[in-house]
């Protein structure tokens, strides 16, 4: 039966032992916060190593972090301290929890000793954590909320009290065996009476109250205490007041002031003030002023048309169509806007009447300039936010004018415009100086444009257009790819000659058969010399060269070109429906081959700068083991950014791999015999060097005007029919 009890007890420490040993191998993956909460990342770590974090209420605020790839308790300690916060672990459950806390606070028992980490912690909140610590009672008036710091180990805990509340001298520490009291004391003067420490002094009926910084309680306390009158806090949370200057002012004047700084009101029942605590929104109410204004001359129906932007939209007017009223709810800057305006235009009509003008064309501070004579001693009310105008003028007079403003802001007609070369989006991306974006309008032709505006500013911009509607150079790529090789056990065979002439003159040539070049349309001789040519024909013979690409690619300038010749393996991945049906499920592509891009750029001395990516793939044989996956590729790349003048060659190399592949030769019949066909089988292993040779030949081609393109068609038929026949 001991023995059993002891295995028993083994096993647990066992258990227990394997647990926190998996808790401290957690390891959680790569995270990143930004200005998230911090009880949110608390939550995540949490989830992604499979334990509880429980963080208290001073844990608060947001963070920005990034974890790497650790240890969880690593990770988490790192993040905790960056945020000046602490943790405490407890297992014994299956699963660790963690409480986060931005307090930590260690009590010694035996010898009354208490470890204090805290840091800006309000004081009610230390001391409720204190008391809860030490397991001991501590009644306390209402505390200040400042936020305290404390770093201190093996203290009593009467001082670690004492220290919560040391910077406040009006609060004493009451020891008891029992418990402890923070009383808040009263501070008298010498001779026994009440000290009054914010300077309230009763002058009659009325008070002066002025001080630089006083706590709110203290201020209302002194305030009853001198109107000897009965109040009752119905919170807790205290707050300071500072730069109170106030005189002459009767008791509820001066309670509503102070209390309106403290964000606090009071209601009196059975001649008690009860004092609890409101927000800002509640007491600016107390300031809001309502008015109600007749209109005389107007109707509440028209003044909807006639209000400027920002006063329509106002929350502070209220029509009364029924009454022909105007209600006024509002601060008194809000209020007077309304009304200042409203005595513009509510004025006795008579013969006259309010008509109001919205311009298109026209801005509303030349319309004064603009108007007839007649119309100028109108004195028009101008609305600058949405581009009107209202006048008061004589009844019927109405048409005319409406007229004549017809005619002013009449709109200029649009002028087409059609683009020989460039796009309208790509114009209105790049505008000239002399117009902007009101000046032209896009239409669904790309190529055509509407201009609006001065016949002076037309004729400006054709001449900027002229500039920039230019073709875009067009960049001719000569391309040519080979890929030499060397390898081991060949034969080839070569025939080439090449046999120098010398022509009677002095001149010298070369007479040469170069058989392998003649399908091959890249310039050899004229790029690279005959030597080149000879050379590259030898190798193409002994099939020590390739050639895996021969063409010629052409882009605009700033365009990019792709070339690619590839090979692609497609698998197709089985799929069951839910009754275990195989339908045709995801089909997976691999491409493998030569794949080329070019991005040239033409500058004005006629340099060509080109950024060149090249990739060679090749794919591989894919493992027996996993017949689901694709097979690998073995890839050679080269990114490369050059500069060159138009018309010299480029040349790209270093692609360079080495392949060994195994030959397997049978003698016919007996290599094929179990066992006795090894001695009639051989097996030959070559080592074959590769590498890519990448040949460019960049030139431009300039699109010419076609009155130039006119010239020489002109030319060309003198020389042919007039200059031919003078012959």
């Amino acid at each position: 039966m001991i023995e059993f009890k002891q295995l028993k007890i083994l096993l647990i420490c066992i258990s227990t032992l394997l647990i926190n040993m998996n808790l401290i191998c957690q390891t959680i993956t790569k995270m990143e916060f930004r200005n998230q909460p911090v009880t949110v990342i608390l939550s995540l770590m949490a989830e992604a190593a499979g334990v509880t974090i429980i963080p208290d209420t001073t844990v608060r605020g947001n963070a920005s972090y990034y974890i790497t790839e650790m240890p969880f308790e690593e990770a988490l300690t790192h993040f905790l301290k960056s945020q000046k916060l602490h943790y405490q672990k407890q297992t014994g459950t299956g699963k660790a929890l963690y409480y986060v806390s931005k307090l930590q606070i260690e009590y010694d028992e035996k010898r009354n000793k208490l470890n204090i980490t805290a840091d800006d912690i309000d004081i009610p909140t230390l001391v409720r954590n204190i008391s809860q610590t030490i397991g001991k009672t501590i009644l306390f008036d209402p505390l200040p909320s400042d936020d305290i710091t404390i770093h201190s180990q093996n203290i009593n805990p009467d001082i670690a009290i004492r220290m919560t509340i040391e910077r406040h001298p009006d609060y004493e520490l009451i020891s008891h065996s029992d418990y402890y009291y923070i009383k808040k004391k009263n501070i008298t003067n010498a001779t026994g009476e009440q000290k009054s420490t914010n300077n309230i002094h009763k002058n009659g009926e009325n008070y002066d109250i002025k001080f630089a910084s006083a706590r709110f309680f203290d201020v209302v306390k002194e305030l009853f205490d001198k109107a000897q009158k009965e109040y009752i806090f119905l919170f807790a949370n205290d707050s300071i007041l500072k730069d109170i200057n106030i005189s002459g002012k009767n008791f509820e004047e001066s309670l509503r002031i102070i209390l309106e700084l403290g964000n606090t009101d009071s209601a009196i029942h059975n001649n008690i003030y009860y004092i609890f605590q409101i927000n800002n929104k509640e007491i600016l109410n107390n300031y809001k002023k309502s008015e109600i204004i007749p209109l005389k001359y107007i109707t509440t129906t028209e003044l909807p048309q006639l209000l400027p932007p920002h006063l329509s939209s106002s929350a502070a007017m209220k029509l009364n169509n029924e009454e022909n009223l105007v209600i006024l709810n509002g601060s008194i800057s809000e209020l007077k806007a309304i009304k200042d305006f409203l005595l513009l235009i509510d004025l006795p009509l008579g013969d006259m009447e309010y008509f109001k003008y919205t311009f298109q064309a026209i801005d509303t501070e030349k319309i004064q300039s603009l108007l007839p004579q007649k119309y100028q001693r109108l004195s028009p009310i101008v609305h600058k936010e949405n581009n009107s105008v209202i006048f008061r003028i004589p009844k019927g007079t109405v048409s005319d004018l409406r007229t004549y403003l017809d005619v002013l802001d009449k709109t200029p007609s649009s002028i087409p415009v059609t683009l020989r070369y460039i796009r309208s989006d790509t114009l209105q991306k790049n505008l000239p100086p002399s117009i902007g974006q009101n000046h032209i309008a896009l239409t669904t032709n790309p190529s055509l444009i509407l201009f609006t505006g001065p016949e002076e500013k037309f004729r400006q911009f054709s001449k900027e257009l002229a500039i920039i509607d230019t073709p875009v150079p067009q960049i001719r790529y000569d391309l040519l790819i080979i890929q030499y090789q060397e390898s081991i056990g060949n034969t080839f065979d070569f025939t080439a000659s090449a046999t120098k002439l010398e022509g009677s003159n002095g001149a010298e040539g070369f007479s040469g058969v170069l058989g392998n070049l003649l399908n091959v349309s890249f310039d050899t001789v004229s790029k690279f010399g005959i030597q080149f040519a000879l050379d590259l024909n030898l190798k193409i013979s002994e099939s020590l060269a390739n050639v895996m690409a021969d063409t010629t690619l052409n882009g605009l300038s700033g365009q990019e070109v792709k070339f690619q010749n590839t090979d692609t393996f497609r698998k197709t991945e089985p799929d069951w429906d839910e009754q275990g049906n195989e339908r045709p499920g995801v089909t997976r592509e691999l491409s493998s081959g030569l794949f080329l891009n070019i991005k040239g750029w033409v500058s004005g001395d006629g340099m060509i700068t080109m950024d060149i990516s090249s990739t060679i793939s090749k794919r591989g044989t894919a493992s027996s083991e996993e017949k689901s996956a694709l097979p690998p590729t073995s890839e050679r790349i080269i990114n490369t950014h050059v500069r060159t003048r138009a018309g010299q060659p480029v040349i790209i190399g270093g692609l360079i791999q080495q392949e060994r592949n195994t030959t397997l030769q049978r003698t016919p019949i007996l290599g094929y015999l179990p066992l006795l066909g090894k001695l009639f089988t051989s097996e030959t292993e070559r080592v074959e060097n590769t590498e890519l040779a990448i040949y460019i030949v960049p030139s431009v081609e300039y699109s010419l005007p076609s009155h130039v393109v006119h010239k020489d068609q002109i030319r060309k038929l003198y020389h042919t029919y007039i200059s031919g026949w003078d012959k």
